[in-house]
């Protein structure tokens, strides 16, 4: 994976509610983006997207640099159907990219909180939202 994008848009109301702050209006979730070479993955990935395929659930996990890979962000989605697969052409590198964007109906953040002393784990922090019952998922 080269890179991620992932949205969520709260549409603030330009009316002050009765303690003189705005109003939220909801949220509005876009999409989860990977940026990737093209590679044997490539194939199933557009023959899902074409036919609908449901995909119970996609794990995105992201490690910090170094010798020891220490794994500080899981993104987890939940019912997730493959919404676009675009050939981006090639990169600096002169290999070929694509995009993939996943749909899915809950997102859930685990980050793991690192000690500065040893580098272990400090604990993990959650939290997410779910689309279908528009309420918080952790």
């Amino acid at each position: 994976m080269l890179s991620y994008h992932y949205n969520a848009i709260q549409s603030i109301s330009q009316t002050a509610s009765s303690n003189g702050g705005a109003t939220a209006g909801g949220v509005s979730l876009g999409d989860f983006q990977i940026s990737k070479y093209v590679d044997r993955a490539t194939p199933k990935l557009f023959e899902l997207c074409c036919r609908g395929a449901h995909i119970k659930n996609v794990t995105v996990r992201i490690h910090r640099a170094g010798t020891e890979k220490f794994k500080y962000l899981d993104i987890v989605l939940e019912e997730v159907l493959i919404s676009l697969v675009s050939g981006q052409g090639v990169d600096q590198s002169g290999f070929p990219i694509e995009v993939v964007n996943l749909n899915y109906g809950r997102i859930k953040f685990e980050y793991s909180q690192q000690r500065r002393a040893d580098g272990g784990s400090a604990g993990i922090v959650s939290g997410g939202w779910d689309r279908t019952a528009n309420k918080p998922f952790a």
